[in-house]
C-alpha cells in the first residue's frame, strides 16, 4: 500500500513538474518534460491530461515560431494529436484537440500551396 501511494507521488511530481513548464509559456521545455514523464510512468493516472498537454503546447509553440520551423512543429502537432485519439477516442479533450489539429492541417495546406 505504502509502494502505491509513493508512486503515486512520484506520478504527481512528474506531472506537476512538466505542467509548470506549460503554464509559464516554455512550450518546448514542456513537450520534452512532457514526453519523458510518459517514458518513465507509461502507466501514470495523468497519462491522458499528459498527452492532451503534448498536443496543445506543440500548437502553441508552432504558433508562435518563426516561419522555417512552422510546418514541421504543426506536423509534430499532428502526431501527437493522432496518437492522443487512438488512445482516447471519448476524452473530453477532444473538441478542443479537433479545432487545434485542423488549424494545424489549415496551415500546412496554406503553406503547401504557396509552395507551388
Amino acid at each position: 500500500e505504502m509502494d502505491k501511494i509513493l508512486t503515486q507521488r512520484l506520478h504527481d511530481k512528474t506531472y506537476l513538474n512538466a505542467y509548470t513548464y506549460y503554464k509559464i509559456g516554455r512550450y518546448k521545455s514542456a513537450i520534452v518534460a512532457l514526453k519523458n514523464a510518459l517514458k518513465l510512468y507509461p502507466t501514470s493516472s495523468h497519462r491522458e491530461e499528459i498527452m492532451y498537454l503534448i498536443v496543445k503546447s506543440g500548437s502553441k509553440l508552432a504558433d508562435n515560431s518563426v516561419q522555417d520551423k512552422q510546418a514541421d512543429r504543426y506536423l509534430s502537432t499532428l502526431d501527437s494529436y493522432y496518437s492522443f485519439v487512438a488512445e482516447f477516442p471519448e476524452s473530453h479533450y477532444l473538441k478542443e484537440l479537433d479545432r487545434l489539429a485542423q488549424n494545424a492541417k489549415d496551415f500546412l495546406d496554406r503553406n503547401n500551396k504557396e509552395k507551388q
